[in-house]
């Protein structure tokens, strides 16, 4: 069996609580989302296998951002401030890896790669926002890396509600197997990864 981590992209204060800068209406529907994170993650707690948090985050200034980057425009998402923090309540533990990106693939000049070939993985159990920006860029760097990519349904949302089911055709086509939490959660009583 292939060896197994859960990486969960941009799930910050900045996007998903009503007083984060970049969070629009998206807090409101967000709930689902947000539950079958908190269903993965134990799931991966209770099979062992690792969870990796994702974070998009930049210096003062944005120096380090795309010149038309959203967050540059409204001034948010800067490393060290509430807003670029990992939303709480998902069952994230402090000796979990994160990984600061600066672009929208959580692979484009970060160290996920060294960390996943250290702990041995070749297949990423994706959640996290939005689906057709920052996981479907993930998913398709995954996927020329050779990783083996999963896609869960219920665990990936976006704002942009009509982008949403088109981002998880395109990448279900080629680059991910997308599947709902059931059959990722059957998984523990298959008896493991």
């Amino acid at each position: 069996m292939p060896r197994t981590a859960v990486l969960l992209i941009d799930l910050q204060n900045e996007v998903l609580h009503p007083d984060g800068g970049l969070a629009g209406d998206f807090p409101a529907t967000a709930g689902p989302l947000l539950d079958a994170i908190r269903s993965l993650v134990g799931w991966a707690r209770s099979v062992g296998v690792p969870v990796i948090w994702v974070r998009l985050a930049f210096r003062p200034g944005h120096v380090d951002a795309v010149r038309d980057s959203m967050s540059r425009t409204k001034g948010t998402l800067l490393d060290g401030t509430w807003g670029a923090e990992l939303f709480e309540g998902l069952g994230r533990e402090p000796d979990d890896i994160v990984i600061t990106k600066k672009r929208p693939s959580a692979f484009f000049d970060t160290d996920l790669r060294v960390v996943l070939r250290g702990l041995g993985v070749d297949r990423l159990i994706v959640g996290g926002v939005s689906t057709n920006w920052a996981v479907e860029s993930t998913v398709r760097d995954g996927h020329s890396h050779d990783i083996r990519m999963v896609v869960v349904r219920e665990a990936v949302g976006t704002p942009f509600a009509d982008l949403h089911e088109p981002s998880l055709r395109s990448m279900g086509t080629v680059f991910a197997a997308v599947v709902p939490l059931a059959e990722v959660l059957a998984e523990a009583a298959d008896g493991g990864l």
